[in-house]
């Protein structure tokens, strides 16, 4: 019996043997050429920093944008993103303070191995009266360069939330998306609808001075043999603002008269990051590597500060009844203008060729041009008629005065009294072109501080 079932056993495994060999279970023998599966693409890892609240922003609401943010940058999958729980237990760890964060690379090169993040997110989200301002920028986690930015405007926080940020996020990987004017914009100041492209230029008449005035330039010698050099700007009148047929204005922009009676002297370029570190001791810039960079990241507060330190350092030195402050709006627009009367001192086109500023986003033409996404050295690009650099774009230039509406026809103005921001003129290397003409207003709180916001001297009478 045993050896039957062993014959059984033996048969049944011959049958099957034959079988596996037969044509109908013969497998389709491998294609040499074919491509293995390929592994999953592994994306980068990047880090939302928690975003700074300014102005009248509360922290409660900063870390709320700061989510709605992060879950807008998940949706693109360009990223694989480090969770919000730890991070915020890394910032909390460490006791991360976002405003001076990334000026210091070995900082953030650490944190980013704590975090396993080769890329940051960070930013800030300012209110300045009943307006919204969120500035983001991606980060290197190994040099701390910006690798892209975006910054968004909104007439409420309602906006923010349901499409600024959502338009920011898209900005920030280089995204497309549908904008709408009416809601949000780039550093804008108002709710404009106007979208036109018109080119046309403004016919207004100006009595000021065309020429560079009479009076001789002005250099000072700083510490560490830095020169600091000033342009005369001779007294005169001129129209302020901009006419009705400026293409893409703002309401807030009346053309009014303004006479001002007293000769004065401008920084021939914005303050620089080596005539900070001369008179401040240290540099609080976000872009850095060249002296002759403007310095940034600097509040009004702070250029107050550097303003209060340079007269005492330069007392006996500089003309009988003179002292260094930020300009006046007037006295900015003014020199900006330097006898001109269309939107920019070089004329009516702007598309980051004449000037460092978002060359996506043009004025005066369709054509494109350079977005370099940093500052550059002072005087890079063409000066004005007057030889001042710089008027347009690279860095914000605050000014004395607090944000108000025009007055009208007016002598010497200085600006209201009191308000909620300083005024802030030029445009930057991250605005739109609309954003860097010559009468374009905007401010914010005097003691914000971005990579965009910077400052020029003027040596002004105080008799």
């Amino acid at each position: 019996m045993k050896n039957k079932k062993t014959l059984l056993v033996t048969f049944a495994l011959m049958i099957c043997a034959l079988a596996m060999a037969s044509p109908l279970f013969a497998q389709e023998p491998a294609d040499p050429a074919a491509k293995p599966a390929e592994a999953p693409t592994k994306l980068p890892t990047l880090a939302v920093m928690p975003l700074e609240a300014r102005g009248g922003i509360a922290e409660d609401e900063a870390k709320a944008f700061t989510e709605i943010l992060q879950n807008e940058l998940v949706g693109y999958r360009k990223y694989t993103l480090v969770a919000r729980n730890d991070i915020d237990r890394i910032v909390k760890q460490q006791k991360l303070n976002m405003e001076s964060f990334f000026a210091n690379t070995e900082s953030v090169t650490a944190v980013g191995a704590m975090l396993g993040a080769q890329f940051f997110v960070h930013g800030s989200v300012t209110k300045i009266d009943t307006l919204f301002v969120m500035n983001t920028y991606i980060v290197d986690g190994n040099d701390t360069s910006i690798i892209n930015s975006a910054s968004e405007t909104a007439e409420s926080k309602t906006v923010l939330i349901t499409s600024g940020i959502k338009r920011n996020a898209a900005t920030l990987l280089g995204m497309t998306t549908t904008t709408t004017t009416t809601t949000t914009t780039t550093t804008s100041t108002s709710t404009s609808t106007s979208t036109s492209t018109s080119t046309s230029t403004s016919t207004s008449t100006s009595t000021t001075t065309t020429t560079i005035p009479p009076n001789q330039p002005l250099s000072i010698t700083l510490s560490g043999g830095i020169v600091l050099e000033m342009l005369p700007i001779k007294a005169g009148t001129f129209m302020m603002g901009s006419p009705t047929s400026e293409a893409d204005r703002y309401s807030d922009e009346a053309l009014h008269q303004v006479t001002l009676t007293k000769d004065y002297w401008l920084g021939k370029y914005p303050v620089t990051q080596a005539q900070w570190q001369s008179v401040m001791g240290n540099n609080p810039s976000r872009f850095t590597g060249a002296g002759s960079l403007p310095v940034e990241n600097v509040s009004w507060h702070d250029a107050q500060e550097f303003v209060t330190k340079l007269n005492q350092m330069t007392e006996g030195k500089r003309p009988e009844g003179y002292r260094y402050a930020l300009p006046t709006e007037a006295q900015w627009e003014y020199a900006c203008r330097a006898g001109t009367s269309t939107p920019f001192s070089f004329g009516s086109v702007l598309n980051g060729s004449q000037a460092n500023h978002d060359g996506n986003y043009p004025y005066g033409t369709t054509t494109k041009g350079p977005y370099l996404q940093k500052t550059t050295p002072v005087g890079s690009y063409n000066p004005n008629a007057w030889g001042l650099y710089d008027m347009h774009g690279n860095v914000w230039e605050w000014c004395q005065d607090w944000f108000g509406d025009y007055p009208g026809t007016v002598v010497d103005p200085t600006g209201p009294a009191s308000g909620s921001g300083r005024v802030c003129r030029g445009g930057s290397w991250i605005s739109y072109g609309r954003n860097c003409r010559s009468a374009f207003r905007f401010r914010y709180t005097p003691d914000s501080r971005d990579s965009f916001l910077g400052f020029r001297l003027a040596l002004s009478s105080v008799r």
